[in-house]
């Protein structure tokens, strides 16, 4: 977890709910960005006080807790700052039945249809991703339906492979 990655953002945004009895669970290490090794401290100092103790910094998993760790929340927020390539996490989100929120650009705003298959909210906005989580918190039904919604765009490794072979064959003629 890099700063790139938003993890502020989505402690700023925490820090605006309404509702007190929501908890967050950050996941993953947090390694030096650029030599700077203090954004876990800076996470921590973030938070807001009368929130800190209902906001965990978990730190590093491995790949193979990911279903278990999906299993105890009921929204995924991946509040990326710059453009992620293919964001595996949204993946990861729609096939663990989560509700997933997520940053409006690149490959992320791609993979989900906003209200839909996810929830969308304004690149490095903590005033909309509040409103998106506030959102999934007065609706639980909504949320609940956007987590079962199968339309989701996630392909095999296969298919992937056959998509990519497909578009080598239209460039190269072969």
């Amino acid at each position: 977890m890099i700063p790139t990655k938003g993890a502020h953002l989505l402690i700023e945004a925490f820090n605006r709910l309404i509702e007190p009895n929501v908890t967050l669970d950050i996941w993953g290490e947090i390694p030096p960005y650029h030599g700077d090794s203090s954004y876990r401290a800076k996470l921590e100092a973030a938070v807001a006080p009368d929130r800190r103790d209902r906001v965990k910094l978990h730190g590093r998993y491995d790949n193979a807790d990911v279903a278990k760790i999906l299993s105890t929340i009921d929204v995924l927020v991946v509040p990326s700052l710059w453009y992620e390539s293919y964001s595996l996490t949204i993946r990861e989100g729609f096939l663990g039945k989560c509700c997933v929120i997520a940053s409006d650009h690149g490959p992320m705003g791609e993979a989900i249809q906003d209200g839909v298959t996810g929830f969308l909210f304004d690149r490095g906005s903590a005033e909309d991703l509040a409103a998106k989580m506030e959102l999934s918190i007065k609706r639980p039904d909504l949320r609940k339906q956007i987590a079962e919604n199968e339309d989701k765009p996630v392909i095999t490794v296969e298919e992937c492979a056959d998509r990519y072979a497909l578009v080598y064959r239209d460039l190269t003629g072969m």
